[in-house]
């Protein structure tokens, strides 16, 4: 009720053993949303569609090959307030990818060895139609190939990564305040490397550098619309300059895995550490006063943030479960205030803490339990607006009723709290239940 939004979704997912060190899977999901935003109704939906294939020949082969496809559309159904020249508005992303990612398993002298090594190639195209939301075209490609290495001898442990990214978008804009193709192109080289040693048979420390890259999205440099309401016009623009985001940094901290800590057969794993990672052209989404042909307006749209952010803090993870019992949590401490000129803003709410409790019944047949989740307040550079702290409670349950038949449930946001996600200027779901279906044949 707190978002007026009705969602419905359904899932399908089979499986196909077809020898025996090969299978097939099959998925497919629909999501339908009607809402109401921007004064007028409309309506969202998202079609998924996804095949896997599974090698598992040998030590040296172990392959996993994916195909996809994803289709969103959101059309303009309806006004709400009886007039308005935007109803028909349509824009639609359609998303096709494939990856391929092999796992082997092998000795390089004393060295135990995993190597995971694939690549994956994803292709968007972007468009829409009447009613003022443009480009009616635009596409963008994205190959990346990677390798990641793990040597393993006696106490030791070394991950070694590299990905290689190539990244291209071509469009067009044709608006008042710029036009012209959109032509831009882009590559980068990452590397990864981890270093890890057991102290005993509890406790791993570590250490950690990876740099990464995040190019600009297809809707952020090209889907633009405008929205007039007299009193206040709005204009959600594209930014075709958009520049690459890019993160370098480390990581440092401990690992604990112990068992029989207080009863037979208990397991208890830990995870703390401390990180620091420095970013360059940071893409927010930014707000500015400006001037266009219906008078003033307020011009929206991503932009880099100059300078480097630095984003800093501790991570706490924790679970713990017995025959009967299993518990979780996690927290995060951060600190992640942008440049000279933003410093007023965070990137990311300073705290969050969730936990989840849960009981096994019918000799494990069942499970029920709940999950508590906090976000602290903060003001968000993405919103540019406060955002209060929240709490939420989700319960859930899950039921093999026999060999090949599995029923869960869920019920998020179970006391209806009105709240708005960080970096959100609107109200996130209220409660919300679903309801799930599993059947192996």
């Amino acid at each position: 009720d707190n978002t007026d939004r009705d969602l419905d979704s359904y899932l399908l997912r089979g499986a196909y053993q077809l020898t025996e060190t090969q299978s097939l899977e099959f998925l497919a999901t629909r999501m339908n949303a009607d809402y109401a935003s921007n004064s007028y109704y409309q309506e969202m939906t998202s079609d998924i569609y996804k095949l896997s294939y599974h090698l598992d020949h040998s030590p040296a082969i172990n392959l996993t090959a994916n195909l996809y496809r994803a289709v969103t559309d959101n059309e303009y159904t309806g006004s709400i307030t009886g007039t308005g020249s935007y109803v028909g508005r349509q824009m639609e992303t359609i998303t096709t990818g494939i990856d391929v990612t092999n796992v082997s398993d092998f000795m390089l002298g004393g060295w135990s060895v995993t190597s995971t090594n694939g690549f994956e190639y994803i292709e968007d195209v972007l468009g829409g139609a009447e009613g003022g939301a443009n480009p009616t075209y635009g596409e963008s490609k994205k190959l990346g190939i990677f390798t990641e290495n793990v040597f393993s001898n006696g106490p030791w442990e070394i991950m070694a990564g590299l990905r290689y990214s190539d990244y291209s978008l071509h469009g067009r804009l044709d608006n008042e305040l710029q036009s012209g193709d959109v032509d831009i192109d882009d590559s980068s080289i990452d590397p990864k490397i981890s270093i890890a040693y057991q102290v005993n048979d509890w406790l791993q420390p570590y250490v950690s550098y990876s740099r990464s890259t995040r190019s600009p999205s297809l809707q952020e440099t090209l889907q633009e619309s405008f929205h007039g309401y007299g009193f206040f016009n709005l204009y959600l623009g594209p930014n075709p300059d958009l520049e690459t985001e890019t993160s370098e940094g480390g990581e440092i901290g401990v690992n604990i895995a112990k068992q029989n800590l207080f009863t037979a057969g208990d397991n208890l794993t830990a995870r703390i550490a401390y990180y620091k990672m420095n970013v360059d052209n940071y893409v927010a989404y930014v707000q500015e006063d400006g001037f266009t042909s219906v008078g003033p307006t307020t011009l929206a749209f991503y932009d880099n943030i100059p300078g480097t952010t630095v984003t800093q803090g501790i991570e706490i993870e924790a679970a713990y479960d017995t025959e009967l019992w299993s518990a979780a949590m996690s927290y995060t401490n951060s600190d992640s205030t942008p440049p000279s000129g933003y410093d007023d803003y965070e990137l990311q709410p300073p705290e969050t803490f969730s936990a989840t409790v849960a009981r096994r019944f019918l000799n494990g047949d069942l499970t029920t339990g709940a999950t508590y989740s906090y976000t602290a307040a903060g003001e968000s550079l993405d919103s540019e607006s406060d955002s209060d702290d929240y709490g939420l409670w989700d319960v859930f349950a899950s039921y093999e009723a026999m060999d090949n038949l599995f029923v869960s449930a869920k019920v998020s946001n179970l006391t209806d709290e009105e709240y708005a996600p960080w970096a959100s200027s609107g109200n996130g779901p209220g409660r919300t239940y679903y309801v799930g279906l599993e059947l192996t044949f």
